[in-house]
């Protein structure tokens, strides 16, 4: 019988744990396996790459990104030239449709102006109890909203927008 080693069996070792990774399923999220996932982005990429009209390309950001997340709508908001104020370009779904052309100060009293004062994305999944919503508790709002997505649009280092999408289906 031949005399077993430290090395023989750390590489026995790393053998078994390389199997195990070898057969051990992808992660899922949201239904997708990492791969699926990947190869998602990589087509968003693409298209985003070959569209030269900006309506088009901002009506494309905004369904790539609820597409991503399985959002039932959403809007897309640029700054305007004084990087001051939002406005809304896009919307997507019954819940936002209302929406277009609609503009906001870049400050704190509205979750798009806040991420593009702030410059970081928000993410909330119990949105009736949130302060952010104080309207939809108050009855004033039409679309009950659960669970929404807020990311900045960045240029380089500078803020150009936001994409807003909610209730992840």
């Amino acid at each position: 019988m031949p005399e077993t080693t430290a090395a023989t069996e750390t590489t026995e070792t790393d053998k078994q744990q390389l199997l195990e990774l070898q057969t051990r399923p992808l992660s899922v999220v949201g239904g997708l396996s990492s791969i699926e996932r990947l190869s998602r982005l990589y087509d968003i990429v693409r298209s985003l790459n070959s569209i030269r009209d900006l309506d088009k390309l901002l009506a494309q950001i905004l369904a790539s990104a609820a597409q991503m997340v399985d959002a039932r709508g959403g809007f897309l908001m640029l700054t305007d030239s004084d990087g001051q104020r939002l406005k809304c370009e896009v919307t997507s779904g019954v819940a936002t449709s209302g929406l277009k052309g609609a503009s906001l100060p870049i400050d704190e009293r509205t979750l798009p102006g806040m991420m593009a004062s702030q410059g970081k994305p928000f993410l909330k999944n119990d949105e009736p109890n949130s302060p952010n919503f104080s309207a939809q508790r108050s009855g004033k709002s039409r679309n009950n909203i659960n669970k929404l997505v807020c990311v900045p649009l960045k240029v380089q280092d500078r803020i150009t927008g936001v994409v807003q999408v909610i209730d992840k289906v």
